[in-house]
């Protein structure tokens, strides 16, 4: 058998130590490669948004000085598809229809500078899903994110009374994100296979034209300082004796002397005072490496599902190509080409297709609609992060440190606690190296158990990770006033956001014990940047747009709607649902004309209306839920067996049928549990007579569904206290049979997926067995 990966030093493929190139599935070479680490310390003026856009380029060029990365981006003047906005939704959109239609040019204009923060960091089966099918497998997106096996949920009540539990889970693994670094990696991934990611670069409304001919669009945009800055004339000249390699020490000092890069500012601001280790081995660029393909993936035949980003083997900068392979020679300066400084761009593109991605800000779509607020309904949110003491025990909620998300439920609303792994104190080339290298590893195929782990990669890569536990609370608006100030709150306070927080954790005893009074969290105060503050709010969330789709354009994400973050419905739910179908329906259109492109536009708009009411009913359902104990414990069982239906149809791969799933609201037997429920938990007043009837409904409608897929799904393998016929077993406290087993390490508490390792991810320890564990998964 081969040395593993984590036996050896960690290494990238590309080069031998004699400088010959390592054939694919060879075991990979000792040297890693430092790509981007390399082109700041190369170009120690670039900023973020050229160090993202410098992706576009072949690597093996810019780090041949035939392309400056500090000139401005040469952005093409026509295109097939332009999108607008580089978060998830217009990533997915670019993902999904460079796979379907390789050949389409794909642009994607990112105002912000590199990826920011964003909430939305709970992801469920379908972004699971869609990463192993077009990003990275499960165990490579674990080396990033933090693991979540299902969620739990404890309603409680003002008194401190009894608690009640409902958990859900088995289907699969999925990930606790931290947004700034999922939309890197998916822009990376996009990038590697094609697709043009241009961040700096704001969409101009003005000179913007959607509304015209179907296959006729412009796309007015401008560039911001940041990248718009013209290129040096003089060559840059660098020490002949030695590599161009990322400084080993990777100190804030490496940054200092220029305080007008971006990223010497965020060093001097707010890492002085961090240690950063230095890496075991940080040997500079190998001599000789090839460079990351700019050729798409050809489609294969049948459902376009089936076709995996895979299928060419995208290459990561460092990985094997049996094209070429580029040499790069230290012995002289690296003259720089004035060829693309001098390019002339322009300020408009001509689109075939727009997608408008861009959030809350609907750069486009506001251009051709209006926002609407629902009847009914809306919610206020209110979170924070903090650090978590992990190995102080819980007494009082059950099962606190299960890899799950959490949830403390009441009657107004309910709360979120996600453990995320924060690379927020990361330089963002470092981090970059850190994902190329997972591609990498990728290209070569290594197995999950041969996988470094996390401290060791942070290591090699010199990045900053940090456990962190966002926390927030969701209450319906008409709620709010009933919450009394806290008292150690300063009601002199000016920061509402930090008044309203603790109101809604003072309301309820063991939200207050768990988060305050048990020592086991401290708050981490402007951990985002002093810009942002400690406290967030989003108020009056619910809303939905009244024209999403026109003749050649789309709105995708929550530029077209939102309900409440209640099931994560942002990614889940809504950017991958409208970025997939929109991307099949564009590369329809593009084989076609003005006839495909209004079928097109009436296949999305049918779609969205009906799945943004279907997510509205969810949180009608789910909300009243909350409203007292005994529906808690009715209702709850009912939605999950009314989800689940028949897991059986669902694997690994991303499915087109997943896009209609809507939390369980697109399953054939929704619309008849909505029609009964819905006019007795809407009720004001929740009388003896009434709750009983709510429970008698909910019974026969669960026996209904269970009945109707018996056989086909196995309830105790999802749920954690209930048996196949949905008997609950207070001592059981575990997933029967389970497929998708998870458990945390003893030595670190990190959360690790048992299917594909037995050993921790994090420290490398060997992990406990897990009792209702399928299978051993020792041969992963």
């Amino acid at each position: 058998m081969p040395p593993s990966v984590e036996e050896s030093p960690i290494a990238a493929e590309g080069a031998a130590a004699d400088g010959t190139a390592v054939p694919a599935g060879a075991p990979l070479p000792r040297d890693p490669v430092f790509p981007y680490s390399t082109l700041m310390k190369r170009f120690p003026d670039l900023s973020t948004a050229q160090l993202i856009n410098a992706n576009n380029y072949d690597l093996s060029d810019v780090l041949a000085g035939k392309v400056d990365p500090r000139a401005p981006p040469v952005i093409p003047t026509d295109a097939d598809a332009v999108v607008v906005g580089a978060g998830m939704a217009g990533l997915v959109y670019a993902l999904e229809l460079k796979c379907a239609r390789p050949e389409a040019t794909i642009v994607v204009l990112e105002k912000s500078t590199e990826p920011k923060y964003k909430i939305g960091e709970s992801t469920l089966s379908p972004f699971s899903r869609f990463c192993f099918s077009r990003v990275l497998p499960v165990p490579y997106m674990l080396r990033l994110f933090g693991l979540k096996e299902g969620l739990d949920f404890a309603l409680v009540d003002r008194d401190g009374g009894e608690v009640h539990y409902q958990d859900i889970g088995g289907l699969d693994y999925s990930f606790q994100l931290e947004r700034q670094v999922s939309e890197l990696l998916f822009t990376m991934k996009a990038q590697q296979i094609g697709v043009k990611v241009f961040y700096g670069v704001s969409v101009v409304p003005e000179k913007s034209t959607i509304s015209s001919s179907a296959m006729s669009k412009t796309v007015g945009f401008s560039m911001s300082s940041a990248v718009a800055a013209p290129a040096p004339v003089s060559p840059l000249h660098i020490d002949a004796k030695k590599p161009a390699s990322v400084d080993v020490s990777r100190s804030p000092r490496a940054y200092h002397h220029d305080s007008e890069n971006p990223v010497a500012k965020w060093w001097h601001n707010t890492m002085s005072h961090l240690h950063v280790p230095k890496p075991e081995s940080a040997k500079g660029l190998g001599r000789s490496m090839s460079a990351r393909t700019s050729k798409s993936p050809e489609p294969s035949e049948g459902n376009p599902l089936s076709r995996k980003l895979s299928v060419k083997k995208p290459k990561a900068y460092g990985s094997v190509s049996s094209a070429r392979s580029a040499s790069y020679d230290y012995k002289a300066p690296v003259k720089i080409s004035t060829k693309t400084a001098a390019a002339e761009h322009s300020e408009v593109i001509s689109a075939k297709v727009v997608a408008d991605a861009s959030g809350l800000t609907r750069a486009l779509v506001a251009k051709e609609s209006k926002a609407q607020k629902f009847d009914g309904m809306d919610f206020h949110s209110y979170w924070a992060y903090f650090e978590e003491d992990m190995f102080k025990p819980e007494e009082r909620i059950r099962d606190w440190l299960y890899p799950a998300t959490n949830h403390i439920c009441y009657n107004e609303g309910w709360s979120w606690w996600i453990r995320l792994l924060s690379w927020n104190q990361t330089p963002l080339a470092n981090l970059m190296d850190y994902i190329n290298y997972l591609f990498v590893l990728q290209s070569h195929n290594v197995k999950s158990r041969d996988l470094p782990t996390i401290a060791k990669l942070a290591k090699t890569f010199n990045c900053v990770y940090k456990p962190i536990v966002s926390v927030g609370f969701v209450v319906r608006t008409e709620t709010m006033d009933t919450f009394p100030p806290a008292p150690y709150v300063d009601a002199k306070s000016t920061l509402d956001g930090e008044q309203k927080f603790w109101a809604i954790v003072h309301a309820y005893p063991d939200a207050e014990r768990v988060l305050r009074d048990s020592g086991r969290y401290t708050i981490l105060r402007k951990y985002y940047g002093p810009a942002r503050g400690t406290y967030f709010t989003r108020r009056n969330m619910a809303y939905y747009q009244d024209t999403v789709a026109g003749d050649g354009w789309y709105g995708l994400g929550i530029s077209v709607g939102f309900t409440s973050p209640l099931f994560s419905p942002g990614i889940n739910m809504i950017c991958i649902p409208t970025g997939f179908l929109a991307a099949t329906l564009t590369a329809r259109q593009l084989g076609g004309g003005d006839d495909a492109a209004r079928e097109a536009k009436q296949d999305f708009v049918k779609f969205v209306s009906k799945h943004v009411q279907d997510l509205r009913d969810v949180d009608i359902l789910l909300y009243n839920m909350f409203r007292h104990p005994r529906f808690f414990d009715a209702i709850f069982p009912l939605f999950y067996v009314n989800g689940l239906a028949d897991v059986g149809k669902y694997s690994e791969d991303f499915q087109p049928r997943e896009i209609y799933w809507a939390n369980g609201a697109g399953e054939a037997t929704w619309p008849t549990l909505t029609a009964e429920l819905f006019p007795l938990i809407q009720q004001a007043e929740l009388t003896e007579e009434l709750i009983a009837k709510v429970e008698e409904v909910c019974a026969r409608q669960t026996a209904d569904i269970k009945d109707r897929y018996r056989g086909a799904t196995k309830y105790s393998s999802y749920m954690r206290y209930y048996d196949d016929d949905l008997n609950y077993l207070s001592e059981k406290g575990y997933r029967a049979n389970a497929e998708f087993p998870a458990i945390r390490c003893t030595e670190c508490i990190h959360a690790n997926a048992l299917r594909y390792s037995s050993k921790c991810i994090m420290c490398g320890a060997v992990l406990p067995k897990h009792k209702g564990a399928l299978n051993d998964f020792d041969d992963c």
